[in-house]
């Protein structure tokens, strides 16, 4: 069953990325697949169907008009949510430390959310976000990414580096809840004093990281 959806979901974002070039043409440069059908990581109740639209300059009304329509279009196809982000050539070459960013959602039967300028939530785990709980998981999760690829420069899946910092740091038993209601149980409670040594801890690693390589 995870195969056939992770390919019903490969399938899906591969006609999506068509429906794009047509709507954009020359203004789209690349539509780019990530996330967890990149990483074998793909949970079919749980992840999402991630395409990064690179343009080379910001859209026109009409641009996004015609993109949200292509969305639209494949909306009931979709086996999964779907995330649309769109980023310009250059804020793709030059990232800041909290990049802007368009966001287009569609799940089946619904309208599509569109969104811009907004910060990627998963990019800035922050000590102030502890008690959300629609987001602990990946607060947790998101954190022992950027602290594997601070160390080793690995891009890799949440449960590859959940299971790469439990390693590192066993006694960080809030990322053994987080991977276990990833990928057994999406009961598992996350504690949010847990989530707050866990993004503490990653920050002095990164400042190490840092102070290491100056």
């Amino acid at each position: 069953m995870t195969e056939a959806a992770r390919l019903s979901a490969l399938a899906f974002a591969d006609g999506l990325a068509s429906r794009c070039r047509d709507a954009l043409g020359d203004a789209l440069l690349a539509p780019i697949l990530h996330g967890s059908l990149t990483l074998g990581d793909f949970t079919p109740r749980r992840s999402d169907i991630d395409l990064l639209v690179v343009v080379g300059n910001p859209l026109s009304d009409d641009e996004l008009a015609a993109l949200r329509d292509a969305v639209a279009a494949a909306r009931d196809d979709a086996p999964r949510r779907l995330d649309l982000r769109l980023v310009t050539r250059t804020t793709g070459a030059v990232p800041s430390r909290l990049p802007r960013m368009g966001e287009l959602t569609c799940r089946p039967g619904r309208s599509i959310g569109v969104e811009t300028g907004f910060v990627e939530p998963d990019l800035v785990p922050s000590e102030r976000l502890t008690d959300d709980a629609d987001h602990a998981e990946l607060m947790v999760l998101s954190a022992c990414r950027i602290w594997r690829f601070a160390v080793e420069g690995v891009h890799c899946s949440k449960a590859a580096a959940a299971r790469w910092a439990l390693e590192r740091e066993p006694a960080l038993d809030v990322v053994e809840d987080a991977l276990r209601q990833r990928t057994v149980d999406p009961a598992v409670p996350i504690a949010s004093e847990g989530i707050g040594r866990v993004l503490a801890h990653v920050r002095r690693e990164l400042r190490h990281c840092e102070a290491s390589q100056s």
